[in-house]
């Protein structure tokens, strides 16, 4: 940091200093006035605001009729609706037995219409015309007018005998559907032995063991009995005749009933066990 610069002393601002300023104007007052009294003031000093002025001239101009009207366009109607036109024109083929439905060939959108409820209406249109086609073709007629409330006036048809044929197909798978409903509701009916039964016990009875059946069941057969059950295995077992005639021998045999040479065969067995035994103790020991 260098050595800092001392402030001149030529360059000095100076405040302008009126010598006749003696202070703020003092107000006079009115020793007359009562106190919290507003002080009187003459009409030439009153001031109107902006609003009562406006208010004023618009008073004079209504009187006098200076308004400036501003004349409304007439706004011009563009014919931006959209059009629908059908360019498939459905023609009735050979073998058709139905005749063609009739949809307007061209839909205009309406003024008062918004796009949504434009598609909305063509939609609605079509769903009635592919209805009435389910209905003819179902009940085999044709629908000649039907009204705002559902009310259709109708002109059976009376094809050859391919329609008939058809007829009683749809009459047999009706009459099947039918029976298997019928099947399933014999099959969802409880039967009443199954029904859950109240019982009703007298006020006061205890009850200090299950109840003993003691009746003996007189329609059931005797191999349903217990003890006359024809068990799957008791043809397997041996009955009591053949086990008192056989005489079972036990599968070891004592050393004394074996035959010379395979009590001979055991003994040269064991001595070599003996030996082995011995040479491990050895071993060990060493």
């Amino acid at each position: 940091m260098g050595r800092r610069l001392p402030k001149s002393s030529k360059h000095k601002k100076l405040k302008f200093v009126d010598p006749c300023y003696r202070g703020p104007v003092r107000q006079h007052k009115n020793k007359n006035l009562l106190p919290n009294e507003p002080p009187t003031v003459e009409t030439k000093d009153q001031e109107m605001s902006k609003q009562f002025e406006e208010f004023i001239d618009l008073k004079n101009k209504a009187k006098t009729n200076a308004f400036k009207r501003r004349k409304k366009k007439k706004k011009v109607q563009q014919d931006d609706f959209i059009i629908v036109k059908n360019h498939i024109v459905d023609k009735e083929q050979p073998g058709m037995e139905r005749k063609v439905k009739k949809l307007p060939a061209v839909m205009k959108q309406k003024r008062t219409e918004s796009e949504n409820q434009f598609f909305n209406r063509i939609q609605r249109m079509a769903d009635i015309a592919i209805a009435e086609a389910k209905v003819e073709e179902k009940y085999n007629i044709q629908l000649v007018d039907v009204d705002k409330k559902g009310n259709a006036k109708y002109v059976e048809t009376n094809s050859g005998d391919g329609s008939n044929q058809i007829s009683e197909k749809k009459k047999e798978k009706r009459k099947k559907l039918n029976e298997r409903k019928e099947e399933k509701k014999k099959f969802k009916k409880i039967d009443p032995e199954f029904e859950l039964k109240k019982e009703v016990v007298p006020f006061g009875q205890v009850a200090s063991a299950p109840p003993v059946l003691r009746a003996k069941l007189k329609k059931a057969p005797e191999f349903a009995k217990p003890g006359k059950r024809q068990l799957f295995l008791k043809n397997m077992l041996p009955s009591n005749e053949e086990t008192s005639e056989r005489q079972v021998r036990p599968l070891s045999t004592k050393i004394k009933y074996m035959p010379p040479d395979k009590k001979k065969e055991l003994e040269n067995e064991r001595l070599r066990v003996v030996q082995l035994y011995r040479m491990m103790k050895n071993k060990k020991a060493s």
